[in-house]
């Protein structure tokens, strides 16, 4: 028996290594524009994380303001008077139409809810539910206290 002796003599590429080729640097190159897209963005990346970050320390500083307004017993609380307060010290950042309570009334065994948030909280009702939303460059966060 013969063993054939082959010589690889051939230069360049097959047709169907160029096409593996072309498909795989088609693949990379939707997948690089698709994944780098915030990164070369008007604002960049830098900018777009220093947003999120500006937002929840913003809403870490509301949330103690409300933690130390609520728990203080020289001052009683005060919904309307706490609200006005968040949205005109936190002003360009406190969205006022979805900032305020949202107080809940027992009535019989029926619980109504009450938005806007009112200023006075019905004998017998549930404590408000506290509802903050900041927002900045078409960023929105959210955060509900109980």
């Amino acid at each position: 028996m013969k063993k054939s002796k082959r010589r690889w003599t051939q230069k360049g590429f097959t047709l169907i290594e160029l096409i593996i080729t072309l498909v795989l640097v088609s693949v990379m190159a939707v997948m690089l524009s698709t994944f780098s897209r915030p990164l070369f963005s008007r604002l960049g990346a830098f900018s777009w994380f220093n947003d999120e970050l500006l937002l929840q320390q913003n809403m870490e500083k509301i949330l103690g303001d409300y933690k130390y307004q609520r728990n203080d017993i020289n001052n009683p609380f005060d919904p309307g008077v706490f609200r006005q307060y968040v949205i005109s010290k936190y002003s360009p950042l406190v969205d006022a139409s979805r900032t305020g309570f949202l107080t809940f009334t027992n009535v019989g065994m029926t619980y109504t809810a009450a938005w806007p948030p009112q200023a006075n909280i019905p004998p017998g009702s549930a404590p408000p539910v506290l509802i903050i939303t900041v927002h900045r460059n078409n960023m929105t966060l959210s955060m509900i206290v109980t």
